[in-house]
C-alpha cells in the first residue's frame, strides 16, 4: 500500500490471489468528507475528463450506474480492464490484470 500522496485514506492498494496479482487500485481523488453540490460537480467533471481519455485510448467505455456510483470500463488488449468509478466521495481507479478479470468474469461480476 502507499500513502504518499496525503490522502485521508490508502491512496494505491494490491490484491493477489494465490500470489498472483489480480488487480491494483488507486484514488485518484481525495476522500470528500461533508458531500456538497459543488464537490459533486468537480468530481463529476473530473470523472467526465477522465472517461474522455480513456475513449481516446481504448475506444467507448462499458458504463454502469448503481445508485450514486457511476463507472466506466473498458476490456483491452490481453484480456485485461481498466475501470474508472465516479462515487459522491470520491474517484477511483482500477486496473484489473488478464487474471483478475477474468476471475470477475466467472464470477458474474461484469
Amino acid at each position: 500500500m502507499n500513502t504518499v500522496s496525503g490522502f485521508t485514506v490508502t491512496d494505491v492498494m494490491m490484491i493477489d490471489h494465490k500470489n498472483v496479482m489480480m488487480d491494483l487500485s488507486l484514488d485518484v481523488s481525495d476522500t470528500i468528507r461533508d458531500v456538497t453540490p459543488e464537490s459533486t460537480a468537480f468530481l463529476g467533471d473530473a470523472f467526465t475528463l477522465m472517461v474522455r481519455e480513456g475513449e481516446s485510448r481504448w475506444g467507448t467505455p462499458t458504463m454502469t450506474d448503481f445508485e450514486d456510483t457511476v463507472a466506466a470500463h473498458w476490456d483491452v488488449a490481453g484480456g485485461a480492464r481498466i475501470e474508472f468509478t465516479f462515487l459522491p466521495k470520491g474517484l477511483t481507479a482500477m486496473y484489473e490484470t488478464p487474471q483478475g478479470a477474468e476471475l470477475s468474469r466467472k464470477s458474474g461480476n461484469r
